[in-house]
C-alpha cells in the first residue's frame, strides 16, 4: 500500500484530515530582536508560530526583551496583545497633583493632566480599575504618607549606592532603580546601623523638581510683600508689619511704592512700620489699595492663628513662589543649618500652606506641632496656642531670604559644615505597614520615566508599559489586559479567545503570577498544592493539542521568574514540566555589568552615573535550530533602548564581516577579504567607538553591515 492509500484510509477511519500532505506543513518563521547578538544566538529570533519563554530573577530585563518583540512583531503586521497579572495600584481615595491641585485617584479619566517628578504636566493616557487589593501605607522620614498595594511600583536607591554618591560627589540621581513594593518589604526597610536602635533606613526616593504650574495670571499683591506681613505683619485692623532688619524696610518701601503707598513708623515702637496711602499722590481720595487687595484675598481681618496662603499664590510662577517663600523665612524664619531652615507659625492652615509651598519648589520638609508656654512676672506658665515648626531643606539654586542677617546665619552654618562635599535632599522610606483592603485604580501616563506625584509632593511610579514606547511599541494599537480578580484558568482561557478573534502575538507576564480559582474562591485553611503548575500544564497540554498556534499564526511569549529547586540545589521556572515542552525556545536572562558613557563595562560601585547595561541571555531550548551557540548579551541604552551598532559590531567581528587587529577595525568583504571603501577612502577605523559613531552618522554603513549579518542568519 502507498504513502496516499495509507494516508486515505486513516483519515476516512477518523473522519479527520489526520495526516496531510507534507506540502501542507506550516514552516516556522522568526520575530527578530533589535539586537544583532540576540538573532545570533537564535538563528533569527523566537520561533513564530510557537511558544517562547523568557525567564530570569528581578530586574534582569525580561519586560524590556518582551516589549522589544512586542515592537518588532507590530512592525510585521501582527495584532498584539498583552496580559499584564501584575497590577500597581493606588486606592481610590489616594490624591494625585493635577494643575487644579490634588485630585482623587478614583476621579482621574483618560486625557487628564497630572504633574510628574520633572515638575512638567503630563497626560494620562491609561486608567485600569483594579478592584479591591490590601493596602499598604508607606510613611517617610520627613512624616509624609502615602498608600498603594503589594505590586506597586516605587523608584528608589539603595543606601550603598546614596552613600558611594557622597562620598565620590556622584550626581543625586546615582543608580536609582524600579522595585514593587513587595520586594522592599522583603529585602527589609532599614540595616543595623550603631548610630541607631531602629536601624538605618535602606530604600531613598527621588524628590521632584520645582512645579511648574501653568499660571498666566498676574498677582495683585507682591508675593515678597505678601509672605512678609503673613509672617511678621499686622493685618486684622491694618496694614503693619514689624522688623528690626533694614533690609526688609527697604525692599517693602521700594515695593509698597508702586501702589501708591508708603511706610510710616510708628511713634513708640521702632520695629513697627505701617503700610498707608501716600498723599503726595495723586487720587489721595481712594482707599489704601494694599488695605483693598488684603479684602479682595480674604485676608484682611485675620488674626496671626487665621492667616493663610491663597491658592492663587501656592499656584504661582516657580519665581512668584520663591517671593514668598523669601518673605516668610525673612520674617518668621531662620537658618538651622547649609540648605535648611526653620518656620514657625500659630496658625495650622498657613503651615500647611507653607509646606505646600515649600515642597512644590523641590524642598524637603518636616512638620512638627509641639506646645507654647509663656512665663507671667511670678514665674507661672501658662499655655497658649500650639506652635507649628517647619524644617525645610532647600535645593542648592533656592536661597529663600534676602536679609543680610539669615545671610550671616547662613555663613556661619556653612562654614560649620565646610566639609560636606555636597548637599543632597533626602527622603527615605520609614516604615510600611498593612492597613485595611480598598478600591484600587492604576493609571499610566506619558512621561517617559512613568513618574507621577501623589499625596504630600511624594514621587511614585506608574504602569511599566510607558517604558515600552520608548523601546518602540505602538502602545495604542496594543491590546491591553489588567484583570481584575480573575483567576489563572479564565486567564489563560483569554489567550485562546484572543488567538481566535485573529491576535497573532500574546504576551503574558507572568506564568509564576497565575492564581487558580481555587485559590481566589477559597479560605486560608484551605490545602492547594501545585495549583498554578496544575492550570499552565492543562493550558500547555491544549495549546499542543489544539494546535491553535499553526492553525492561527500566532506566538505566545510566557514571562517566567527563576526559583530555587526545592532540595536547595539549582534553579527551575513554575508552572510545571508541560510547559517547558511547549515551548519552543526558552531564553534566561540575568542582569549584566553596567557600562559608562564609553561603553566600558565596570563594577557598579565604581562607575558614574551608567549609560546602560548588558542582558545576559542563555538560551536553554531553540527546537528549530541547531544549539551551536548557548550564550550571548545585548546592550541596553538607557537613552536609545537596544544599542543595535554595539551589538552588531560583536557580531560582525564574529562573523569575519569587520576585521580586528589591535584597535584597528575594518569593513570588508567576507568573499573577498578586501577592505570596503566609501567615496575612495577605506572603511577603517580606530577604536570601537569610532566605528559605532561613524555607523550610527552613516545609516548607509549600519543598514550594510545589518543586511549581512541577516544574510548569514538566513544562511
Amino acid at each position: 500500500m502507498g504513502l496516499d492509500e495509507i494516508r486515505a484510509s486513516i483519515n476516512k477511519k477518523f473522519k479527520a484530515e489526520l495526516l496531510t500532505d507534507t506540502g501542507t506543513y506550516v514552516g516556522v518563521d522568526r520575530i527578530p530582536f533589535s539586537s544583532p547578538r540576540l538573532n545570533y544566538l537564535t538563528r533569527g529570533g523566537i520561533p513564530w508560530p510557537g511558544a517562547t519563554e523568557l525567564s530570569g530573577p528581578e530586574s534582569s530585563g525580561k519586560t524590556t526583551l518582551l516589549g522589544d518583540l512586542v515592537a518588532n512583531a507590530q512592525k510585521m503586521g501582527l495584532v498584539c496583545a498583552f496580559t499584564d497579572t501584575e497590577n500597581k495600584a493606588q486606592p481610590l481615595d489616594a490624591l494625585i497633583l493635577t494643575p487644579d491641585g490634588f485630585k482623587r485617584m478614583g476621579d482621574m479619566k483618560i486625557g487628564d493632566l497630572i504633574y510628574g517628578e520633572d515638575g512638567d504636566i503630563h497626560k494620562v493616557i491609561g486608567v485600569y480599575p483594579q478592584g479591591e487589593k490590601d493596602i499598604y501605607r508607606v510613611t517617610f522620614t520627613d512624616g509624609t504618607s502615602t498608600e498603594c498595594c503589594g505590586e506597586h511600583l516605587w523608584m528608589v536607591q539603595h543606601i550603598n549606592d546614596r552613600q558611594y554618591m557622597l562620598a565620590n560627589n556622584k550626581p543625586e540621581d546615582y543608580n536609582f532603580q524600579v522595585l514593587r513594593l513587595e520586594q522592599i518589604i522583603a529585602d527589609g526597610i532599614k540595616i543595623h546601623s550603631s548610630y541607631s536602635k531602629s536601624g538605618t533606613n535602606k530604600y531613598y526616593v527621588p524628590v521632584n523638581k520645582a512645579i511648574k504650574f501653568n499660571s498666566t495670571n498676574e498677582l495683585k499683591l507682591h508675593p515678597y510683600l505678601l509672605g512678609v506681613l503673613l509672617g511678621d505683619g499686622g493685618i486684622a485692623d491694618t496694614a503693619s508689619f514689624t522688623s528690626t532688619t533694614n533690609d526688609i524696610v527697604n525692599r517693602i518701601s521700594d515695593i509698597v511704592s508702586k501702589y501708591d503707598c508708603k511706610l510710616v513708623q510708628d511713634l513708640n515702637d521702632k520695629n513697627l512700620w505701617f503700610i498707608r496711602k501716600d498723599s503726595n499722590k495723586r487720587n489721595t481720595w481712594f482707599p489704601n489699595p494694599i488695605k483693598e487687595i488684603l479684602k479682595e484675598l480674604k485676608l484682611f481681618g485675620h488674626r496671626s492663628w487665621e492667616k493663610f496662603i491663597p491658592k492663587e499664590y501656592l499656584f504661582s510662577s516657580i519665581n512668584d513662589r520663591i517671593e514668598l517663600l523669601r518673605g516668610l523665612i525673612d520674617t518668621d524664619g531662620f537658618v538651622k543649618g547649609t540648605q535648611s531652615y526653620h518656620y514657625v507659625t500659630t496658625s495650622k492652615q498657613l503651615s500647611n500652606d507653607v509646606a505646600f509651598l515649600a515642597r512644590s519648589l523641590g524642598c524637603v520638609v518636616v512638620e512638627h506641632e509641639r506646645e507654647s508656654y509663656y512665663k507671667k512676672k511670678d514665674g507661672e506658665k501658662i499655655k497658649c496656642r500650639n506652635k507649628y515648626e517647619l524644617h525645610i531643606n532647600t535645593p542648592d539654586w533656592i536661597i529663600p531670604f534676602y536679609t543680610s542677617e539669615r545671610s550671616e546665619q547662613y555663613n556661619r552654618a556653612k562654614n560649620k559644615h565646610r566639609k560636606r562635599k555636597g548637599h543632597f535632599l533626602k527622603k527615605a522610606i520609614d516604615s510600611i505597614e498593612l492597613i485595611s483592603r480598598k478600591e484600587c485604580q492604576c493609571i499610566r501616563t506619558d512621561n517617559p520615566t512613568g513618574l507621577y506625584i501623589t499625596n504630600e509632593f511624594i514621587v511614585t511610579h506608574n504602569t511599566d508599559l510607558d517604558y515600552w514606547k520608548f523601546l518602540g511599541v505602538d502602545i495604542d494599537n496594543l491590546l491591553l489586559c489588567k484583570p481584575i480578580g480573575v483567576s489563572g484558568e479564565d486567564l489563560l482561557q483569554l489567550q485562546f479567545e484572543l488567538m481566535n478573534e485573529g491576535v497573532q502575538f500574546l504576551g503574558l507576564d507572568s506564568v509564576a503570577s497565575l492564581v487558580p480559582k481555587a485559590v481566589l474562591t477559597g479560605t486560608m485553611d484551605d490545602k492547594t498544592y501545585c495549583g498554578s503548575s496544575g492550570i499552565v500544564s492543562t493550558f500547555s497540554q491544549k495549546l499542543m493539542g489544539s494546535g491553535i498556534l499553526i492553525e492561527k499564526k500566532a506566538v505566545m511569549v510566557g514571562i517566567n521568574q527563576v526559583r530555587d529547586k526545592m532540595n536547595g540545589f539549582g534553579l527551575q521556572t513554575p508552572g510545571g514540566h508541560f510547559w517547558r515542552h511547549a515551548c519552543l525556545c526558552r531564553l534566561q536572562l540575568q542582569k549584566g555589568n553596567p557600562f559608562d558613557h564609553n561603553y566600558k563595562e565596570m563594577a557598579l560601585s565604581t562607575i558614574e552615573q551608567p549609560l546602560g547595561h548588558k542582558i545576559e541571555v542563555r538560551m536553554l531550548k531553540n527546537q528549530f535550530t541547531k544549539n551551536d551557540r548557548r550564550f550571548n548579551m545585548c546592550t541596553l541604552n538607557y537613552e536609545i533602548g537596544i544599542d543595535v551598532f554595539e551589538d552588531a559590531i560583536d557580531v560582525g567581528v564574529d562573523l569575519e564581516i569587520i576585521q580586528k587587529g589591535g584597535a584597528w577595525y575594518r569593513l570588508v568583504n567576507r568573499e573577498t577579504g578586501e577592505i570596503l571603501c566609501m567615496n575612495g577612502d577605506e572603511l577603517k577605523f580606530q577604536g570601537r567607538a569610532n566605528l559605532r559613531d561613524y555607523m550610527m552618522e552613516n545609516p548607509r554603513i549600519g543598514k550594510w553591515l545589518l543586511g549581512q549579518i541577516s544574510k548569514y542568519i538566513a544562511e
